[in-house]
């Protein structure tokens, strides 16, 4: 696909050409990975040929559907499929992405298994700041009743579904929690992946919002810096309100790794898959592997 300058390269796929072509040589490479490890054998030149001809065209495929999320007969049309191949093709490419991007070192982590294994890797990183958010992306509305209470969520007023953010002060994002249905509190959503019996956040300074309330009576922290709670019925001094802002300066860092994420519209729009987890978690991964891809190349 030829694009007219670099903006509309970016605009196209969220990319650059350097970025692009160092993604492309990564998911070249998953794709010889993934044809080894099923013992795929194919003569030369044998075989239908297919309309995404090459590791770039599929790239490009994929990126193409994750910055403009359009429907599988818009994408099939653009790409010159029908809906069902393009279906295909983008579930059986999708996945060789995110381990282009685990190559390029460019994911967040899922889990820790135990805190030593969570401040090795970031020691390694030299992180010793830690910003704690949750995100939250829009969801079709399910039929079941108990499916929709699950997903609603209060504060957006719809139903939606979300992930905690773990990033650090270069914006750089390094965990990337479960997705889970909206109605959850994020920091119930924190107890359940970081198990407040273990001293998960003692090596680092972290920052967090009011969502987090409580925080330092379950996860002793080198420091921590938490809002000032409005008291029922009073305001808060000057001081408090001067100490707010500060602090919201210093941890508005994950408002922009969080936007930066949605930069791809297929987190922005009502996710379609509906009863599809798997695709919903597998899509935000590789968006958040691309903020980070981003970063890296451009740090």
């Amino acid at each position: 696909m030829p694009y007219r300058d670099e903006r509309t390269r970016r605009a196209v796929l969220g990319l650059n050409e350097a970025q692009l072509c160092t993604l492309t040589a990564a998911f070249e490479q998953a794709q010889i990975n993934h044809y080894q490890s099923q013992n795929h054998v194919q003569r030369q030149g044998s075989g239908s040929k297919g309309k995404l001809v090459g590791a770039h065209k599929k790239v490009e495929f994929c990126l193409y559907y994750l910055k403009h999320y359009p429907s599988y007969d818009l994408l099939g049309h653009q790409y010159g499929l029908a809906r069902s191949s393009a279906y295909e093709a983008l579930h059986r490419h999708l996945p060789l992405l995110l381990a282009a991007l685990a190559m390029l070192d460019a994911l967040p982590a899922e889990r820790f298994d135990s805190p030593q294994e969570m401040k090795e890797a970031l020691e390694k990183k030299k992180v010793d700041t830690l910003i704690i958010d949750c995100t939250e992306r829009p969801h079709c509305r399910p039929r079941d009743e108990d499916a929709q209470s699950a997903l609603y969520s209060g504060k957006k007023g719809t139903h939606t579904i979300k992930n905690t953010v773990i990033c650090d002060q270069k914006r750089f994002i390094h965990f990337l929690g479960m997705t889970t249905q909206g109605q959850m509190h994020d920091f119930e959503l924190l107890r359940l992946e970081f198990d407040p019996r273990l001293n998960w956040f003692s090596p680092f300074a972290c920052r967090v919002d009011l969502g987090y309330l409580g925080f330092e009576q379950h996860y002793p922290a080198q420091s921590l810096q938490i809002p000032f709670k409005r008291p029922k019925g009073g305001t808060l001094t000057p001081c408090q309100r001067a100490t707010n802002r500060t602090m919201a300066r210093a941890r508005i860092v994950v408002e922009h790794a969080i936007s930066g994420i949605k930069r791809f519209a297929c987190l922005t729009h009502r996710f379609r898959g509906r009863a599809n987890h798997y695709v919903e978690h597998l899509i935000m991964r590789i968006c958040a592997g691309l903020w980070n891809l981003h970063l890296q190349m451009t740090a």
